[in-house]
């Protein structure tokens, strides 16, 4: 994708392909009149949309390792990493933005997700039609009263950049990218498919893929604008290597995560270790990162087996194998905590006719006026269950398989309290849950009330004596969770304040 030639003033010029080495192009130089190091680089594209071969796009380069290995990155970035219509947007990209540096263009390449494209925008014509069609409010503010369709997408395009390609409009989008590279260390050319972890963080209303491990100054960028990432937590893990977001400790910050993928890709080279690294994190449980590290430093302690008859009595089986540590064994809590988490219920009310014919006029109770059919409520929860998951609950559906191995057992019921009928869950766990495991079982049980327990259950009709009730666990307006001790003594405390104010 990109030549170079190295200049000497008495001499030809020397034409080399990228990639190559420093290296090379001094054993190529015979001359040796002039300082090698004198030379200077001038670099054409070859094979991107948009970018005229015969253009030089930079000229003048100074022959040294730093400018050798921008251009080797570009190489392997354009030629390997890149799909036919990842490089058209890169050439158009590189067209409208025309980055005054090698670094510029290495960061251009890593941050094309801030170039918003339109398929099948070919002409001013069509990108008039399509913003008459979603945004014609929008457009009489912003570009006056226009019928005329060429016109509106020629002012639009005048206003705010963006070029035609082959396959449609990119237009550059108002937020500024964040950067991969400061001249100090270029990133992995790979790294969207390198990466152990990516997160997803929503900023301005559009979400924006972070990989880790991140690079400093990608780091110092995300700080810019997320605040303290050993704090920060307000991002969901999207995807990276299988198996390892089901194997992550809970409630981990961003920072804590970056720290912990920069070792797992630094020391996990190959598919054994990782599978031995997964295996060791789901036996272990770690609760923290830091913990998780610690389990990475003394891997070669761990043996992994497939078969029963090569283990030791301790061993754990994971879906990679048994699972042993040679010189500190596995232990896990055996004592049961038991903890309660509240939250309110609602229902749907259809009554019965005097033909036992239900009533097609429903009517919405709210926790006070279900609290008289706690008991009928409680056995159609007692039904849910079938003999494979008596034992254990709603606890086999947990994502996080570390926390899997944390809980024994998930089981929703209600109970009275204060004059209202709230919606429990009742839990079993193998020891103390540590802040983020009890944050990670609250967004499971809360994902369970909106899309999975919860919303099953609420389609299935509870007989009462008047007619039929749909409970709901689930409102996304008022929901709240709360642990038992959290919810009784905040409603103690507040009986209190009234009393005394009386």
């Amino acid at each position: 994708m990109f030549n170079i030639y190295v200049h000497y003033k008495s001499r030809d010029a020397l034409k080399f392909r990228i990639p190559t080495t420093l290296e090379k192009i001094k054993d190529s130089v015979t001359d040796r009149s002039e300082p090698i190091e004198s030379g200077e680089i001038n670099v054409y594209a070859e094979g991107i949309p948009y970018v005229k071969e015969d253009e030089c796009l930079y000229c003048g380069l100074p022959l040294c390792e730093k400018v050798v290995e921008e251009l080797n990155f570009l190489a392997r970035r354009t030629e390997e990493c890149m799909s036919a219509d990842q490089l058209e947007r890169y050439g158009a990209a590189v067209w409208v933005k025309k980055p005054d540096t090698l670094a510029d263009m290495v960061n251009l390449s890593c941050s094309m997700e801030h170039y918003r494209f339109y398929p099948d925008l070919l002409s001013e014509y069509d990108l008039g039609q399509y913003l008459m069609k979603n945004f014609n409010n929008v457009l009489r503010e912003e570009l006056g009263e226009i019928q005329d369709l060429d016109e509106v997408g020629y002012r639009f395009r005048k206003k705010y950049g963006g070029c035609f390609t082959q396959k449609g409009y990119m237009l550059l989008t108002n937020e500024p990218a964040e950067p991969f590279y400061d001249g100090k260390q270029l990133p992995d050319p790979e790294f969207e498919i390198t990466s152990p972890l990516v997160l997803t963080v929503i900023k301005n209303r559009k979400s924006h893929n972070i990989y880790l491990p991140a690079s400093d100054v990608n780091l110092n960028f995300w700080k810019e604008q997320l605040g303290n990432l050993n704090d920060f937590r307000d991002f969901y893990i999207s995807h990276g290597i299988d198996g390892l977001k089901e194997r992550l400790p809970c409630g981990s910050s961003f920072g804590e995560l970056n720290h912990l993928a920069a070792k797992l890709k630094a020391e996990l080279d190959n598919e054994q270790k990782w599978q031995l690294c997964l295996s060791a994190f789901e036996a272990e449980a770690p609760a923290s990162v830091e913990e998780a590290i610690r389990i990475m430093e003394r891997l070669d302690e761990y043996r992994l087996k497939e078969s029963v008859e090569e283990t030791r009595e301790d061993a754990v089986l994971t879906p990679f194998g048994y699972l042993w540590n040679e010189i500190h064994p596995i232990s896990f809590p055996k004592d049961m905590e038991s903890i309660r988490l509240f939250s309110p219920l609602s229902a749907t009310f259809f009554t019965h006719d005097s033909w036992e014919y239900t009533s097609d006029m429903p009517q919405e109770w709210n926790s006070f006026e279900l609290m008289g059919y706690e008991e009928e409520i409680r056995e159609a929860l007692d039904r849910e269950w079938p003999t494979e998951e008596s034992d254990r609950g709603l606890a086999i559906y947990l994502h996080n398989r570390l926390l899997g191995r944390k809980v024994f057992s998930m089981f929703p019921t209600v109970e009275v309290w204060k004059e209202k009928l709230w919606g429990v869950l009742e839990v079993k766990t193998y020891g103390r849950l540590s802040p983020g495991e009890m944050a990670g079982l609250m967004d499971e049980w809360e994902g369970q009330c909106s899309d999975g327990f919860g919303e099953g259950f609420e389609q299935r009709p509870v007989s009462i004596d008047l007619g039929e009730l749909y409970v709901s666990f689930w409102n996304p307006y008022h929901f709240q969770l709360q642990t038992e001790q959290e919810l009784k003594e905040s409603q103690e405390q507040e009986a209190g304040i009234q009393m005394g104010g009386q």
